[in-house]
Formats: C-alpha cells, sequence, structure tokens
C-alpha cells in the first residue's frame, strides 16, 4: 500500500466523473497487468485509425543495412567525459517512424540519430501512462517499486534517486523542460534538476490539468539554457507532448499530413529534435554528448478498438522507440532487436558514464545479455 506521501498534492478542483474514470482505468492498467476492456469512447470501426484518420498499419520494418548487435558496442566508462541529452516522445509508436518502417512520414533527424546510433527495435514501455513511464526512465524502477503508478494521482517519493540526482552529484549542470501538466514539478519528478521548467500558457478554456506546451516553444526554452550552460557537462532533458490527442500539428505539417495529423505531429517534433541536434553540432558537443530518444508509450489508433492509450495493454500502446547516439562513438548503423525497457534507460547511461549502473530494476544495455539471439516478430 502506497504511503500518504507518496500521493501527490492536487491544487486545482475536483475531476470531473469522466476524467476521473479514465484515470482509475489508467491505474487498473498498472496495477493489474491484462486489466481493462475495450476503450468505451471508441466505436468500432472495423479496422485501424481513430477520429476519421486514414492511417494504414504497417509494423516495425528495420533497414537491412543495419547492423545487427546484442548490446551497446562501448565498455563501461567509455562516455566518461560526456553529456546527457534525453528526449522523450510523448504518446509515440515506433511504426510511426520513418527509421522505424514508415515510409509515409518524413522524420530526418530521428533517422539520422539510427543511422549514427543505435537503434533497438524491440522496446517496452512500463505502462501506457505518462508519469509512471517518465519515473521509470529516470530512476530505473518499475512502477510497482517508484510507486508513481497514475497521472495525476500519486507522486515520485523523494526516498527514490533519480538520473538527475546522481549526475547533480557529479557536477552535472541540470535542466528539464516538460510539455505537460502531468509532468508538473509537484508530481516529484525535478527531484536532482537546478532548472525544472513546466511553466505551460494559461490559454482561456484549457484547464489547469490539460495544459500543454507545443514542441517549438519548449525547444526555444530547452536551447537558451543549453547555450548558457554549454560549456560545463550538462544533464538536459526535453518533453514533447505533441503527437497526444487531439492531433493539430501547425503549418506546415497540418497541410502536409492532412489526412494523418498523428504523424503530421510525430513530423512537427522531429523538426525540432533536429534544432537540438543542430546547436549540439554548432557548440562542438556532437561528439561528446550521449542522446538518448525514448517514447513514453504508444497510441492506439483504434487498433483493439482503442482510440487514444490508458486502457489496454498492447503493443500499439507499449512498443516505442529507443535511439541512442553519441556522434560516431557508438559506431554508427545499428540495429539491437534485443528486448529492452524503460527501467533500462538510467542504469544504461551511468555505466557508459563509468558511474555504475547503481540500483535498479533495469539492466546496462552495454552489457552482453545472457541469451542471445533474439527473433522477435515485429
Amino acid at each position: 500500500m502506497e504511503t500518504d506521501d507518496q500521493r501527490a498534492p492536487i491544487p486545482y478542483a475536483p475531476l470531473g466523473p469522466r476524467l476521473a474514470a479514465r484515470l482509475l482505468m489508467g491505474l487498473a492498467t498498472v496495477l493489474l497487468p491484462g486489466c481493462g476492456g475495450d476503450s468505451p469512447d471508441t466505436p468500432d470501426t472495423g479496422g485501424p485509425g481513430s477520429d476519421g484518420l486514414a492511417i494504414e498499419l504497417g509494423g516495425i520494418e528495420v533497414a537491412d543495412g543495419l547492423e545487427v548487435v546484442d548490446s551497446l558496442p562501448l565498455e563501461s566508462g567509455a562516455l566518461d567525459d560526456c553529456s546527457l541529452l534525453l528526449v522523450t516522445l510523448d504518446t509515440t509508436r515506433a511504426d510511426r517512424i520513418g527509421c522505424y518502417g514508415n515510409g509515409a512520414v518524413e522524420t530526418p533527424a530521428l533517422d539520422r540519430i539510427a543511422r549514427k546510433g543505435v537503434l533497438f527495435s524491440f522496446a517496452t514501455a512500463v505502462t501506457p501512462v505518462t508519469l509512471p513511464s517518465h519515473a521509470s526512465v529516470l530512476t530505473g524502477l518499475y512502477p510497482s517499486s517508484h510507486g508513481a503508478r497514475a497521472n495525476g494521482l500519486f507522486r515520485l517519493d523523494e526516498g527514490h534517486e533519480t538520473l538527475a540526482e546522481r549526475l547533480s552529484a557529479e557536477g552535472f549542470r541540470t535542466g528539464a523542460f516538460v510539455s505537460s501538466f502531468v509532468l508538473n514539478a509537484q508530481f516529484g519528478l525535478a527531484q536532482g534538476f537546478e532548472h525544472y521548467d513546466d511553466e505551460l500558457p494559461r490559454e482561456e478554456g484549457i484547464q489547469r490539468h490539460f495544459r500543454t506546451r507545443r514542441a517549438d516553444r519548449t525547444t526555444d526554452r530547452a536551447l537558451e539554457w543549453l547555450r548558457d550552460t554549454a560549456p560545463e557537462r550538462f544533464f538536459l532533458w526535453v518533453h514533447y507532448i505533441d503527437p497526444h490527442h487531439d492531433y493539430a500539428p501547425p503549418s506546415p505539417f497540418r497541410e502536409r499530413y492532412a489526412k494523418n495529423p498523428y504523424d503530421g505531429e510525430i513530423a512537427f517534433v522531429d523538426a525540432q529534435l533536429r534544432r537540438l541536434m543542430e546547436s549540439l553540432e554548432e557548440l562542438g558537443l556532437i561528439e561528446k554528448c550521449l542522446v538518448v530518444v525514448v517514447g513514453d508509450h504508444g497510441e492506439g489508433l483504434g487498433e483493439h478498438r482503442e482510440g487514444t492509450h490508458g486502457y489496454l495493454l498492447y503493443e500499439s500502446t507499449l512498443r516505442v522507440p529507443l535511439l541512442m547516439s553519441c556522434g560516431k562513438r557508438l559506431g554508427g548503423g545499428k540495429h539491437c532487436p534485443r528486448p529492452v525497457s524503460h527501467v533500462d534507460v538510467m542504469p544504461s547511461v551511468l555505466e557508459l558514464f563509468g558511474l555504475g549502473p547503481g540500483e535498479s530494476d533495469g539492466v546496462a544495455l552495454n552489457r552482453r545479455a545472457s541469451n542471445p539471439p533474439w527473433q522477435p516478430s515485429c
């Protein structure tokens, strides 16, 4: 049972019955794997897609030219002079990105990271819910261990050491830029960050717990911090919410992806990721910054009669992208089909930085697995 101090303070008005039911159902999927039925607000359309989206869902198809590996091709401590850029992509399915086989979207920044680094094709979210997934990325713990089991109802307890706390203790400057209220500092993820930017626009008619910030605005703030901080070793976390429902990418992505605005949101986020990567190059940091890009969960898009996420535990909402690069230091063009999880991110970063994996439910991915190879069905 959770202690009182793990429950988040909720300063906004009580939730309406529909939102409360949705949050409780999302909590049930975390507490009781396999629990939940078809999304009650999503009609059976007879095929993929939601809200009239013209989406042809294929599956993950990784380019044949990538070298198959079973681990990150680096020894422990090989990146002990590097900074860290962590980019989390909210509500992003792996199979909707170019390097994972979606030929209908333009994601040159993500594709380039895959070509220059390591693409993990079998990465699974710990839950289809934002707060617990991010808590697992930042602690290396499953929700059953860290206690932040659902959005808005729980918080990460201060007793759990975060990646930011660990790196801050090693002298890293730490900054975070989040784009959704569900990751507001009150929910515990600000631990270890000297700068935690969760200031969201106060748009009229938008309830506080639904507030978000568009990717370009989040990137503007992150780049300002990066340019001021870059002479020092840093950990920068940037979170993008845009692919979350409802899908409304700005121009020119709105027009380019008029029939599939979900892909348009992903393309828009990719354009902002490109700005981050170009800034690393301009600052001369591309060989001295480990870049980790990971999705927090996927999206139903009508599969299994689930329009969005948070109800059901299928690959549509649990299979996520995971990419890592560090200039030329990861060898480039690697494909790892090894089953990996959110909880593997923190121990992998710490091991590559020569800091040891620490206490974690995950494993350092530069260590060879005990039973390769895998032949996952993509």
